[in-house]
């Protein structure tokens, strides 16, 4: 039932909505019309929304899944200077329009030099960004052979040590076998059967773990649990400090928490002042006057 309930994992055709929906308003930039600034800008609100609602859907309606390469994201980045090459043949193309960029004499008719300039200024644009995003971030570099030659040399054991799943707690049929085979209905280990085979597990050598994502605190023992949630990686915050995601939750946090006290909290009832009297009767008896009654009176408030 639990798996039923799972949500979807993200997916991939979602970065190419990314990059497409910006560069269909951008080619409205070289629409020629009084009404090409107004269908500009509600494309381009249209856009920021999207972007917005994606990473609402992202991370508060999808889970997180593994690839093997960071291979996509990578070349996603990379196109994403396509908008931006739109927008440079764009600003070329007006600059022509508005004569602010002049061309000899001998060239003014050669509209096919004009547009040859203006896929020129985007390609130009396309290519800084790709450059400047090489150079500078280095997408690459996560997977040189370097790295991936020190990978293979690490044993089972040494990379559990730094990840929470293996191979053993990836493997559904090996999870299986561990808690059905080389267990008892008990929940003992057969130790004959299972020969000082590792088991499927997390820190606990004992417990029987299978790895799926968002179940990562259970690889650890209940008095570290605390090291697979965001706020010990990040100084108390949900998040990281660059993204809006996270004061976006301390503001659900406080305002939810408000709530939950101001639900909790009783209702103050006030009595009359006959109310109050008839009770104090009760508590001291009618044969004495309330004026001589040695106990205070309820209060009315």
């Amino acid at each position: 039932a639990e798996r039923a309930l799972e949500p979807m994992e993200i997916q991939i055709g979602d970065s190419a909505n990314l990059i497409i929906v910006p560069t269909v308003c951008s080619v409205l930039l070289f629409v020629l019309s009084r009404f090409t600034h107004t269908l500009f800008k509600y494309m381009f609100i249209w856009g920021i929304f999207y972007y917005f609602f994606l990473r609402y859907l992202h991370f508060r309606f999808c889970k997180k899944c593994y690839y093997t390469t960071n291979q996509v994201d990578n070349i996603v980045n990379y196109l994403y200077g396509m908008p931006l090459g739109m927008l440079a043949s764009a600003c070329i193309q007006w600059g022509f329009r508005s004569k602010m960029i002049r061309l000899p004499l001998v060239l003014h008719d050669w509209y096919m030099l004009k547009i040859a300039v203006c896929a020129l200024a985007g390609l130009f644009s396309w290519a800084l960004w790709a450059a400047i995003y090489h150079k500078v971030v280095q997408p690459w570099a996560d997977t040189s052979q370097i790295g991936a030659e020190e990978e293979f040399k690490l044993t089972v054991l040494e990379c559990k040590e730094n990840t929470f799943y293996s191979w053993f707690n990836c493997n559904p049929v090996f999870v299986l076998k561990c808690a059905f085979y080389w267990h008892d209905e008990q929940g003992k280990c057969k130790h004959p059967l299972r020969n000082g085979h590792p088991l499927a597990s997390g820190e606990d050598e004992d417990q029987v773990r299978f790895f799926a994502i968002g179940k990562e605190y259970l690889f650890l023992h209940p008095e570290r649990q605390y090291l697979a949630f965001p706020q010990h990686r990040h100084d108390g915050l949900p998040g990281d400090m660059l993204e809006f995601e996270t004061y976006y939750e301390l503001i659900l946090d406080k305002v939810f928490s408000k709530l939950a006290l101001s639900g909790t909290e009783k209702p103050k009832t006030t009595l009359s002042e006959n109310e109050s009297e008839e009770r104090a009767l009760l508590m001291i008896g009618p044969e004495t006057p309330l004026s001589e009654a040695k106990m205070p009176l309820i209060s009315t408030a």
